[in-house]
């Protein structure tokens, strides 16, 4: 089971949040990493001051379709994205994702309390049906947000 990240969704506390994931990222040995309606791409950032050979894609609607299409990555990252649909839609943005990642590349979601409250129980489904295996959880644990990592199954 994976564990728990807290964290608001104010952009100091995504600033936290981009810095944890990079803790938890090292040695950033990615390539090409894809944000998933990245908004304002802290966390890419941070990724990136960390690894300078890693590119950063930030796909965001209407401009980019994640249930249909996206840029071939080693890394992608859903942050706050999935409370936002249904089942079916998040297993889509998953399977997009899965479809295009490179070997030996890894699925990181971040989700707030915000829209859809789902249970590391009911993540785990939605990526086990997409085709990921939950390989770990982050570091610190509060109520309003959790982070999972996920590999190809």
């Amino acid at each position: 089971m994976a564990d728990i990240v807290s964290i608001d969704s104010s952009s100091e506390t995504q600033q936290l949040v981009a810095r944890d994931a990079a803790a938890f990222l090292t040695p950033l040995d990615f390539k090409v990493l894809v944000e998933v309606a990245g908004a304002t791409g802290i966390v890419v950032d941070e990724l990136m001051s960390k690894n300078r050979k890693m590119s950063g894609v930030i796909v965001e609607l209407p401009a980019g379709d994640p249930f249909a299409w996206m840029p071939s990555a080693d890394l992608y990252l859903l942050n706050c994205i999935l409370h936002d649909w249904d089942g079916e839609r998040c297993i889509a943005i998953l399977q997009t994702c899965r479809r295009m990642l490179m070997p030996g590349g890894r699925l990181i979601v971040i989700e707030s309390d915000e829209g859809r409250n789902r249970s590391v129980e009911e993540y785990e489904r939605l990526l086990g049906t997409a085709g990921w295996k939950v390989r770990t959880g982050l570091m610190k644990k509060s109520p309003s947000c959790l982070i999972i990592e996920a590999v190809a199954a």
